[in-house]
């Protein structure tokens, strides 16, 4: 990526305190970055480049999870319940991420081709995989529903629960 780069001190008008503007123009445009960390060499100010557009993408993840996995407004007051939620939600992050693996190509642009099918050169080519991957799984999921009777009873009845986990030691004794 090419890019030039350029630094130089400035104060804070209300405090005085001192600063440093890092503008770096690159292929996209010009990004301005004020930082407190002192630089004198050129390569400090490289650091502070990388170091922000590192943080970037670090946002960028908060960003997805609060708004597309329902981080934005949980409502837990205690601490435990909300680092279980964002164990949850992590996992469901890890497991997005995992299905971008070239490994699974061929199945990530079949369930984007059926349940998440965009026309057109510019929104083929936008880059926004993790966005239309999730709604695609969601649309799957609300169509095509699973079944998880073998794991939970269908019925209500409290003696279902117990034919289950009496079931369940069966197999276990069985298979050992």
């Amino acid at each position: 990526m090419p890019c030039d780069l350029w630094w130089t001190e400035i104060r804070h008008p209300s405090s005085g305190e001192l600063l440093y503007l890092v503008r770096a123009r690159v292929k996209k445009g010009v990004m301005y970055l004020i930082t407190n960390d002192p630089l004198k060499t050129e390569a400090q100010a490289w650091e502070v480049f990388f170091t922000y557009r590192r943080r970037w993408q670090i946002e960028c993840c908060f960003r997805y999870n609060k708004c597309e996995l329902a981080l934005e407004c949980p409502r837990l007051w205690s601490l435990e319940a909300r680092l279980k939620l964002l164990g949850m939600v992590l996992l469901v992050y890890a497991f997005l991420l995992s299905l971008l693996d070239p490994l699974h190509h061929e199945l990530v642009e079949a369930l984007l081709r059926f349940k998440c099918h965009r026309t057109g050169k510019r929104c083929q080519n936008t880059s926004a995989p993790l966005y239309r991957l999730r709604w695609a799984l969601s649309r799957l999921w609300d169509d095509y529903r699973p079944r998880l009777t073998c794991f939970i009873p269908s019925s209500n009845h409290p003696f279902a629960t117990f034919s289950l986990i009496r079931d369940i030691e069966r197999l276990s004794q069985y298979w050992g």
